[in-house]
């Protein structure tokens, strides 16, 4: 099928659609350089680069969306991060009126992030590539995000990383009192990062996702689950053997977490999205 999907940089998504989507990466800044957020800086330099005071990340080009519009057949879809911690909309907006697509292109704000907007991606390219068109498929979308079909609940790696980067409410009180707190977060209805969940234990931590996880899985009638990681292989694992066993009809993908995000977590990081597909 050809690229009708364009996603940016906070999204992870299912390794199958790697090839499937135009992907635009952000900026991740270390000590002053600035590298191209893409799967291969994780797999081969973000490691040795996670220091909360040298680490930060910034937005794409305005050119690197404008290229990635180019790639698109239209009409197509954007389904970019929530616009309650990123620019990214307006971004794709301008980019979209200067390629001369913004009358093509169905922009849709998830308000979610990682894996959560990887199960959108999951469902949108499935429908597509059953028939729907683009608009029907963005007003399934914007459905189940209006009727909270969609829930996401990450484990912060290290806290250090999330009160430098500021994108998490409540969590810069409990990070001042101890640094090794465990802290799960998870988008409000509007799209902002909330700290939902304090401990002092990671295995305390990542049975909270995991029950949180398994309740909105159990209300779902036509479940899609993404689960996405930073050096977390062991416990991503577990969850999606634990989640397969208790829904086998489920569609379940593993996926390592984009480098803004870990820019934004640390080594740990651990998003477990749950979509209910079902209108």
């Amino acid at each position: 099928m050809s690229l009708r999907i364009v996603v940016d940089g906070d999204a992870d998504i299912p390794p199958q659609l790697e090839n499937e989507v135009a992907y635009v990466p952000q900026y991740v800044i270390y000590d002053g350089v600035s590298y191209k957020a893409t799967k291969e800086l994780i797999l081969h330099k973000m490691e040795s680069m996670l220091d909360p005071g040298k680490l930060s990340t910034s937005m794409p080009s305005a050119q690197d969306f404008v290229d990635a519009l180019k790639e698109l057949d239209y009409p197509a879809l954007a389904i970019h991060v929530s616009s309650g911690i990123s620019s990214t909309y307006q971004s794709i907006k301008t980019a979209a009126e200067t390629v001369g697509v913004l009358d093509k292109l169905y922009m849709f704000d998830t308000k979610t992030a990682a894996s959560g907007i990887g199960v959108y991606v999951y469902l949108a390219y499935e429908l597509l590539k059953q028939g729907a068109t683009a608009r029907e498929v963005y007003d399934t979308l914007v459905k189940l995000r209006d009727n909270r079909r969609e829930k996401t609940y990450a484990l912060v790696g290290d806290v250090r990383f999330a009160l430098h980067g500021g994108r998490v409410r409540g969590i810069a009180a409990a990070a001042a009192k101890a640094m090794h707190f465990m802290v799960v977060v998870s988008p409000d209805e509007e799209g902002y990062i909330q700290a939902i969940y304090k401990t002092m234990g990671r295995r305390k931590a990542i049975r909270y996702v995991l029950e949180r996880a398994r309740q909105s899985l159990k209300d779902a009638e036509s479940p899609i689950v993404g689960i996405s990681h930073a050096w977390a292989d062991k416990d991503a694992s577990m969850i999606a053997e634990t989640l397969r066993k208790e829904r086998p009809d489920a569609s379940i993908f593993v996926t390592y977490m984009n480098p803004t995000l870990v820019a934004h977590g640390g080594k740990g990081t651990l998003a477990v999205s749950v979509l209910d597909a079902n209108v």
